[in-house]
């Protein structure tokens, strides 16, 4: 699945929501790639291992955005990963060639910002294609914004629903004057709603 900057920072908040790890893999000198298509090579069987690892012992489905790994990288450039994966010495045992670096958990603006912030250093003057885990979800960014607007109006009808049911108890709970304060109250948050 390509993912462009345009839908990033949607795809990125639609699949890593609980957070995600930022993890670069690096190469020691005696198993450094030849070429960027056997680094490639690398990286995708690394990620089919952890897809089999997490399959074997019941875990949730790996899902990533990679990126440095295009042919137009040179070989010596480490693979970046953003994963759902956190588990560093599996990771680094299924890796083999070299050490992994594993940033903090971060929530998943945070996890845009480093991708966005780690591509502007990309050599070049066009953006990298992404490799992605074909279980990605990729709305659009307007699909994702009425997603948004959805929520606020649910959140909405909930807060009118609550209000009701405070001016209800208020004015069985403590008579009708209690009632008339929540009645104001209530007309007042609507006018400023």
């Amino acid at each position: 699945m390509e993912i462009n900057i345009e839908n990033l920072t949607c795809a990125i908040a639609e699949n890593f929501e609980t957070g995600g790890r930022p993890v670069t893999l690096t190469y020691a000198p005696c198993n450094r790639p030849a070429t960027q298509a056997e680094a490639r090579e690398n990286l995708v069987r690394f990620l089919d291992k952890i897809n089999e690892y997490a399959e074997s012992r019941n875990l949730p489905p790996l899902k990533y955005i990679c990126f440095n790994v295009t042919e137009d990288c040179a070989a010596d450039v480490y693979p970046r990963i953003i994963t759902n994966f956190c588990d560093c010495e599996v990771l680094e045992s299924l890796w083999g060639f070299g050490r992994i670096i594993m940033s903090p958990i971060l929530e998943a603006e945070d996890l845009a910002q480093y991708v966005l912030c780690a591509l502007k250093d990309f050599r070049g003057t066009k953006v990298p294609p992404l490799l992605t885990s074909e279980n990605l979800t990729v709305s659009q960014p307007t699909t994702y914004a009425t997603k948004i607007a959805d929520l606020e109006k649910r959140v909405a009808a909930l807060e009118e629903e609550f209000i009701k049911h405070m001016v209800t108890t208020a004015c069985v709970a403590g008579g009708n004057d209690m009632g008339k304060v929540l009645v104001e109250i209530k007309r007042k948050l609507e006018e400023n709603m």
